[in-house]
């Protein structure tokens, strides 16, 4: 600790004089990574786990495919980011690294358990090959609002109804998409996830068209059809394949995850800094 990191001129800056700032700043996720390193080693040792190279190298074309999903870049573009990105997660040698042994090894950890049903696949290849659609949305816990807003929207042109139909979703919706103007660029009639009133609908709207106001479990929707868009993929047995690798990596995303959690709240972290303690509390703050 009081051997010079830096100087600032000709004076010596040591690890001792910006460890309590350091800890304030971002002590309490590194002292997670580091705990949950230590019991996943621990954990891994008990279940005769280890981590190979190529194991490491998958996790790294996993975080490039997944950073060209998230920014809908090329797998190359992804990869010439990737840089980028980590600076800004602040993701040097020695944090990226972990974080790959990390996930490779709770990866490793879950495999057992994230097997996908035949019933999942089944959902997931419907979803990727089936009708899908461009629509908005607007959503209200207010039947009025939203049946005053479908009023409005009918009484424009049929060129016209989008943009109107933006305009008010901005102000008037509750949905998530009310940033976008209600816009849901790609929407699919056998997704278990959208509300099966809307799914109906949808397979039945004419391009400009707006439904009737549609009762939701918690509210109350209407949705303006914009136009068909093509399937996500083709049905063959390369699509069945990526299908079951998407559906697989989901399913191990979400135990890892869990693991991760349960692994951090068995831990019984005592703090003993008081910067570090600071962290720790306002963490979730920031």
């Amino acid at each position: 600790m009081s051997k010079p990191v830096a100087l600032a001129g000709r004076d010596p800056i040591t690890f001792a004089t910006i460890a309590a700032p350091m800890a304030e700043l971002a002590g309490a996720q590194a002292l997670e990574e580091a705990v949950l390193d230590r019991m996943l080693a621990q954990r891994a040792q008990e279940q005769g786990v280890t981590i190979s190279p190529q194991q490491l190298a998958d996790e790294q074309r996993l975080f490039v495919r997944t950073l060209a999903d998230e920014a809908n870049l090329s797998e190359r573009d992804a990869a010439t980011a990737l840089d980028r990105v980590r600076a800004s997660r602040g993701l040097g040698p020695i944090r990226y690294n972990a974080l790959l042994t990390r996930n490779a090894t709770l990866r490793a950890l879950v495999a057992q358990t994230t097997v996908p049903t035949q019933e999942q696949l089944d959902q997931e290849l419907a979803i990727a090959t089936g009708p899908r659609y461009r629509v908005r949305i607007m959503t209200s816990p207010s039947q009025s609002a939203v049946a005053n807003a479908r009023e409005q929207v009918l009484a424009q042109p049929i060129a016209s109804r989008s943009s109107a139909f933006g305009n008010l979703a901005t102000s008037v919706s509750a949905d998530a998409s009310a940033a976008r103007g209600g816009l849901i660029e790609s929407i699919s009639t056998v997704d278990s996830f959208v509300p099966g009133i809307i799914r109906s609908t949808i397979a039945t709207l004419p391009v400009g068209e707006v439904s009737s106001v549609l009762v939701l479990n918690a509210g109350f929707a209407i949705v303006l059809m914009e136009s068909p868009v093509p399937p996500l993929e083709s049905d063959s047995p390369a699509a069945r394949d990526r299908v079951a690798q998407r559906v697989t990596l989901r399913l191990q995303r979400l135990q890892m995850d869990r693991l991760a959690r349960e692994l951090l709240a068995s831990a019984n972290i005592t703090v003993l800094d008081d910067s570090l303690s600071w962290s720790r509390e306002n963490s979730q703050t920031r």
